[in-house]
């Protein structure tokens, strides 16, 4: 068994969690540009850590996820943000 084989569940999960963020954000995440992306992505994680800790909210782990896409697109689609 390797983790791979798993792709393909994840992959769908993480659409319909996207596609959900989607109704509730729209396109926002197209606003901001890679610069401080590491800095915003620490502290959503430790606010969720901290609502877990302190409230026993479960970890989110597809909006997680799906921050850490968007990361990556704008890693790798800088293009979406030239002018």
């Amino acid at each position: 068994m390797n983790t791979w084989d798993f792709l393909d569940e994840f992959t769908n999960a993480l659409k319909v969690q996207l596609e959900n963020d989607k109704k509730r954000w729209g396109n926002t995440w197209l606003k901001r540009t890679r610069e401080g992306q590491e800095d915003r992505l620490i502290k959503s994680f430790n606010d969720k850590f901290d609502q877990y800790l302190q409230a026993g909210v479960p970890i989110p782990t597809l909006k997680m996820a799906g921050d850490i896409f968007i990361n990556w697109i704008r890693e790798n689609h800088p293009e979406l943000w030239k002018g």
